[in-house]
């Protein structure tokens, strides 16, 4: 059995729907624009960032301490409840494909002798 890549969904979830992760008033929302600075502020990622865009900062003459994601602008700060486009994929979910091969022989031998029949 062969499993091909799942088809996705891209359901649209609203700000305010109780299931929405980037909701901070449901039960376990979060505001996504801190989780997010909170991602780009830590010093793991940061070492990353600086690494990765070493090159573009220097270009600009920032040097590698300073080569953040905050030097760019990206830290949001609090967003409130924003709407979400997860993308969902079923594993199993007319993804598989089974197929059954099978091999047939058959010899068949015909002499002269036959003909005398």
């Amino acid at each position: 059995m062969r499993i091909s890549s799942p088809p996705q969904l891209f359901p649209d979830v609203p700000a305010m729907n109780p299931y929405n992760l980037c909701n901070p008033m449901a039960e376990n929302g979060v505001d996504c624009g801190l989780a997010q600075d909170a991602l780009f502020t830590n010093p793991v990622y940061t070492a990353g960032f600086g690494a990765y865009y070493e090159g573009l900062c220097a270009s600009y003459g920032i040097p590698l301490a300073g080569c953040t994601p905050a030097t760019f602008g990206l830290l949001s700060g609090p967003v409130g409840a924003v709407p979400t486009l997860p993308i969902v994929s079923v594993v199993g979910d007319r993804s598989s494909r089974v197929r059954e091969l099978g091999n047939y022989q058959s010899r068949c031998w015909i002499s002269r002798e036959m003909f005398l029949l």
